[in-house]
């Protein structure tokens, strides 16, 4: 093309230039990247003005040059936006992930800690005392508190022998974890119960009040079937005849541990139901008074009018009944309620789920008592109803 072909370089029209980005496999679009270069839109082009772009020194070279680099930076440009496009984990992330797996780590070698423990310390005090029921009035909880605060745990221990009289702090504070491991999830629980170290026990003597409530009528007249003097006392060898008589022999040896610990050869009416402990004493008496009453009645040759001493007993004796069933009756009342919460968790959703799925504000006899059944709730209707 002459000196101005050299001066100026190789001219390249609109049709070579898309053949050569075709060669070189510019996957672009030709028509634009050469209005690109073409500025002046005479629709040609020369090798220099992409040499500008290029260290290729030679033309033939330039334009292929130019296009492998424009193609490359495509390229980068795009992984650079996949990669910003990804979620990529930043150092906080990543710490806070860390935290967490040490955290869980950390929880569930606390979980296994306190498991083992607790199954070590079940089978000391069974060990030492027979039984948990016995270590727990013996050692644990000889003062019957109701609930153990975390000292008098760390306390009963000592008396159990299980920790030192100095034992060390960690020792210590390992066993104050152990109660709060113990009554974690029982909201209704502030302090340790014999449940929470022993959970059939409370099972075990609600069902030995129940089958006395089925079989008697009440706790304090199954006692009197073997203690009708009303002492309040009966033998090993009678409760263990009672618990063969109601049914209720399942479980009667930790029965046993749990109302004679020290082995006195006693079970005490008062320990299982204070009340009906009162309750048997009015009944004795009773039976006393009626006795005499009859026998001063037997006493007068004259049988066809009642001697007022007599009237005045038997009106005593009436009273007594009257007020020994209604006690008996609030009392039944108040094991039903206490029933209901226990399963169901207050009144109104036991009145809601089980006594009236309807939504009744009332229900007659024949619901109430078809309700006992269909819950499996161990009350007489009748007495309840009452």
């Amino acid at each position: 093309h002459g000196p101005r072909a050299k001066k100026h370089g190789a001219e390249i029209d609109e049709e070579e230039f898309k053949s050569l980005c075709t060669k070189v496999g510019y996957q672009g679009s030709a028509e634009k990247l050469m209005k690109h270069f073409d500025l002046a839109g005479t629709g040609i082009i020369n090798s220099k003005t992409l040499r500008f772009f290029s260290e290729e020194k030679k033309d033939e070279r330039a334009v292929p040059t130019f296009l492998q680099k424009h193609q490359a930076h495509d390229a980068e440009k795009w992984r650079s936006k996949l990669a910003d496009s990804r979620l990529a984990p930043s150092q906080e992330i990543l710490a806070k992930q860390k935290g967490l797996l040490a955290m869980g780590r950390e929880k569930r070698a606390s979980l296994l800690e306190m498991h083992n423990l607790r199954k070590q310390l079940l089978g000391e005090l069974s060990r030492k005392f027979g039984s948990i029921a016995k270590a727990w009035k013996l050692a644990l909880n000889p003062g019957e508190v109701q609930e153990l605060a975390p000292d008098q745990f760390i306390e009963g221990l000592k008396r159990a022998g299980i920790l030192e009289a100095a034992a060390k702090q960690p020792d210590v504070d390992k066993y104050m974890r152990l109660h709060h491991s113990l009554i974690e999830g029982d909201e209704e629980a502030f302090g340790l119960r014999l449940k929470h170290l022993d959970p059939r026990i409370d099972d075990l003597i609600a069902e030995f009040k129940s089958r006395c409530v089925e079989r008697y009528g009440s706790i304090w007249q199954a006692f009197d079937e073997f203690d009708p003097e009303a002492t309040g006392k009966i033998s090993k060898k009678q409760f263990i005849n009672l618990c063969h008589e109601i049914k209720a022999t399942d479980g009667v040896h930790r029965l046993l541990h749990h109302f004679d610990p020290e082995e006195e050869d006693e079970i005490n009416l008062e320990d299982i139901d204070k009340d009906g402990a009162d309750d048997a004493k009015d009944a004795c008496e009773e039976r006393k008074q009626e006795a005499k009453a009859k026998q001063l009645h037997d006493e007068k040759a004259k049988r066809l009018h009642m001697l007022p001493e007599r009237r005045e007993a038997v009106s005593v004796l009436e009273a007594r009944r009257e007020e020994r069933k209604k006690k008996a009756n609030l009392k039944l009342v108040a094991e039903f309620k206490a029933e209901l919460t226990k399963k169901y968790g207050n009144l109104v959703r036991a009145w809601n789920e089980a006594l009236s799925p309807e939504g009744k504000n009332a229900i007659d006899f024949e619901d109430f008592e078809a309700a006992l059944e269909e819950e499996e709730l161990q009350f007489n209707a009748g007495d309840l109803w009452k």
